[in-house]
C-alpha cells in the first residue's frame, strides 16, 4: 500500500446515553465528545473498535486511519483525546506509530491504548515501556475491559497536562522573579536602605520612639530587603 492509499478520514460520530461517572477530571473530558483515532489497517477491524467503544455508554468522535504515513497529517489537523493503535500493521508497526505520536507536540500526553494478540505479550510490555497507557488483547476485547482501560487512561492523561501546565507556571514565574532580580532589584536596595535608615533614625528620636507606624515602615523595610537579597540568591544559582 503506498503513501498516498489511505482511507478518507471520515469523522463518525457516535451519540450514546449520557454517562455521568463520578470522577474528579478537572475541565472533564467524559462530559463531551472523546475524541478518538484508530489505527488499524483493517477497515472491518475499525469498525468493530467504532462498535465496541460505542457500547461503553460513553460519547465519541471517530476519526479512522489505515496507515502510519497518514498519522502525522492527521495529528496536525486534529487534537486527539484518545488513540487505539493495532501493533500488527502492514508497513510499519504499532510502536513506531507510538513514538510518532509521542513526538508530536500537541499529543505528547495523549492517552493510547496498543491492541495486540493473544502471542503479544513482549510487544504489551514494550508497548508500556514506549508510552501506552495500557494495552488490550484484541480478541478478548469487551466494552467493559475497553471502557475501563479508556477511561483510566484518559484519566492518567489528565494529570499528566495539569502537571505539565503547573511546570508551565512554575518556570514562568522563576523566569519572572529571575528578571526581576536582573533588572530591578540593584535599583530597589537603595531606596529600601534610604527608607529603612530615615525610620529608625526618627525611631531614634524620644518623641518617635513608640510610633507605629514608623516601626511598622522599618518592618516593612527589613522583610523587603530580605526578599531582594533571597531573589538576588536564587537568581545567581539559576545562572
Amino acid at each position: 500500500m503506498s503513501p498516498v492509499q489511505v482511507q478518507s478520514m471520515q469523522t463518525i460520530r457516535s451519540r450514546a446515553t449520557p454517562f455521568n461517572p463520578n470522577f474528579s477530571f478537572k475541565d472533564s473530558i467524559l462530559d463531551r465528545e472523546i475524541r478518538v483515532l484508530i489505527l488499524d489497517d483493517s477497515e472491518f477491524d475499525r469498525k468493530r473498535i467504532e462498535r465496541m467503544c460505542t457500547d461503553t455508554g460513553l460519547s465519541f468522535q471517530f476519526t479512522g486511519i489505515d496507515s502510519i504515513h497518514a498519522l502525522r497529517p492527521t495529528l496536525d489537523a486534529q487534537k486527539f483525546d484518545f488513540m487505539l493503535i493495532d501493533f500488527r500493521l502492514t508497513e510499519s508497526d504499532g510502536l513506531a506509530a507510538v513514538r510518532r505520536v509521542r513526538s508530536h507536540p500537541a499529543h505528547i500526553n495523549c492517552a493510547i491504548l496498543m491492541l495486540t494478540g493473544q502471542t503479544d505479550v513482549a510487544v504489551a510490555v514494550e508497548a508500556m515501556k514506549s508510552g501506552c497507557s495500557d494495552y488490550l488483547d484484541k480478541g478478548d476485547m469487551s466494552p467493559s475491559a475497553l471502557r475501563r482501560s479508556m477511561i483510566n487512561a484518559l484519566e492518567k492523561a489528565s494529570l499528566q497536562n495539569e502537571l505539565m501546565r503547573a511546570r508551565g507556571l512554575q518556570d514562568k514565574l522563576q523566569r519572572i522573579v529571575t528578571n526581576f532580580a536582573d533588572e530591578s532589584a540593584s535599583d530597589m536596595k537603595p531606596i529600601v536602605l534610604k527608607m529603612m535608615r530615615q525610620a529608625r533614625s526618627r525611631l531614634a528620636s524620644p518623641m518617635s520612639s513608640k510610633d507605629k507606624d514608623l516601626q511598622d515602615i522599618d518592618l516593612g523595610c527589613r522583610k523587603l530587603w530580605s526578599l531582594i537579597e533571597a531573589m538576588e540568591a536564587n537568581a545567581m544559582r539559576i545562572e
